[in-house]
């Protein structure tokens, strides 16, 4: 068991931290509010949250289509109607897929349960699947919520929903394995970059989990997962010392039982949570806690944000935001929503996590990766657009609320603007002093004010 964080140590910084780690930050109401609930009170409300569906409702066209019944319309037609009304879907596709990265965003900045949001983009980077590779949008919405309903979950469980999920088995050519010809980079991935990780496996455990893996399909009718048994391998089967007529489920339960599993999810936890070079020590003892949850992740974590470990100095207010932690948690702050669609769709790919676009089936790097010449500048370009342009509405609200505490003190509204963007009066007042010092206290200067210290480093890290 980890040590818990002793309630004398428990302070506002400490919340603003676990607000920022297991969600994506937000003003000094939320953190206060936090603080105030204690360290249990507080991460048992982030683990519960509030439900949000009827919030969210699916976007209008995440419905599936009759893949058969398309084709069909084809068929009778001349090659260049063809062409055209198949440029034409690509389009409508490319449409939603922009909608969606907007819908979950947008989920994202306004949700009343963000544990649950940040860990659906954590598993978003762990079960990496690309558009660039399945274009229709409606596999991407649907592993989405996939995602969302086991992201507390228990991990196991997440897995066999994964190994039945569209998408993943349309982008690691699971559907191509049959039993006749099993698809062995579908078994691979699953092993290295899901479960065990590098090195954890033989190459007749890859073959053997691939027989297993044979006869699961993806409906066109449906677009809707359909096992074939007469497509699937029933033959006995070895992997790892385990003989049998192993499926799919058998080996997921095989793979949750070797010894490298619960070691690989947990340093995943701890860079994703903690920081980029987790202790060892600290990632083995989340190992264990996994093995003794039976790889419930809400106890697991749980355990992880009550623990002493998590609130050290040295993690707290180092770990690079992911662009999209940058971009969601900038909205919470300010209270103002997401750039506009294209805009943001623009935005995330040019400073690098466009979601549903991850580079490769290993997902994003992470860490100094987010951070280069160029993904450095359109964040700063981007502070404007977050504070909802030119005319700075966003900052608006905030300035009011700051000239009605401050009594128009520049000093005190320095302090109000760096306390609100770094949970610190301290961390950017004397710069945010000297720049209020040679311009009017006016609703304007707040905005770029606020707009400045978005563009120093410090606001990169959380």
């Amino acid at each position: 068991m980890l040590p818990p964080l002793p309630p004398s140590l428990w302070d506002r910084a400490c919340a603003a931290h676990l607000l920022n780690r297991a969600g994506f930050g937000g003003p000094p109401a939320e953190w206060e509010a936090l603080w105030e609930l204690g360290p249990q009170g507080a991460v048992e409300m982030l683990l519960r949250g509030v439900e949000d569906t009827a919030q969210f409702p699916r976007p209008a066209w995440a419905e599936p289509e009759d893949e058969v019944a398309w084709r069909a319309t084809l068929k009778p037609l001349d090659e260049e109607t063809r062409q055209a009304r198949q440029q034409e879907r690509r389009k409508r596709h490319e449409r939603e897929l922009r909608e969606l990265v907007a819908w979950w965003v947008g989920r994202m900045a306004r949700t009343p349960h963000p544990l649950r949001e940040k860990m659906t983009l954590f598993w978003h980077g762990h079960f990496a699947t690309s558009a660039n590779k399945v274009r229709q949008p409606y596999y991407h919405w649907l592993q989405n919520e996939t995602l969302r309903h086991h992201a507390l979950g228990n991990f196991g469980e997440l897995a066999r929903a994964i190994l039945r999920d569209p998408a993943m088995l349309l982008y690691l050519d699971g559907t191509r394995s049959r039993r006749n010809r099993p698809n062995e980079n579908f078994a691979r991935e699953v092993m290295e970059l899901f479960i065990l990780g590098i090195g954890h496996y033989s190459e007749r455990d890859v073959r053997e989990a691939a027989r297993a893996f044979t006869g699961y399909k993806v409906s066109p009718s449906t677009q809707a997962y359909e096992f074939l048994p007469k497509q699937h391998d029933d033959g006995v089967k070895q992997l790892f010392g385990k003989r049998g007529r192993l499926d799919g489920d058998a080996v997921i339960e095989i793979l949750l039982g070797r010894p490298s599993c619960a070691p690989f999810l947990a340093r995943k936890l701890c860079v994703f949570f903690v920081c980029e070079e987790p202790p060892p020590a600290l990632v083995a003892t989340v190992a264990q806690e996994l093995v003794r949850q039976r790889f419930e992740l809400a106890p697991t974590l749980r355990t992880l944000f009550c623990s002493r470990a998590f609130y050290e100095p040295a993690v707290r207010g180092n770990q690079i935001k992911s662009p999209v932690q940058w971009v969601v948690g900038t909205a919470r702050l300010l209270q103002a929503p997401p750039p506009g669609e294209a805009r943001l769709f623009s935005l995330l790919r040019q400073t690098g996590q466009l979601p549903f676009h991850p580079p490769s089936v290993k997902g994003w790097d992470g860490g100094r990766s987010w951070i280069t010449t160029s993904t450095l500048l359109a964040r700063y370009n981007a502070a404007p657009a977050l504070l909802g342009g030119k005319g700075l509405p966003a900052a608006s609200p905030l300035f009011a609320e700051a000239q009605a505490t401050s009594g128009g003190d520049l000093m005190t509204l320095g302090e109000a603007a760096s306390r609100h963007l770094f949970q610190n009066a301290d961390a950017a007042c004397e710069a945010a002093a000297t720049y209020l010092a040679h311009h009017p206290a006016t609703a304007a200067t707040w905005g770029r004010l606020l707009q400045l210290l978005m563009s120093t480093p410090q606001y990169q890290l959380a």
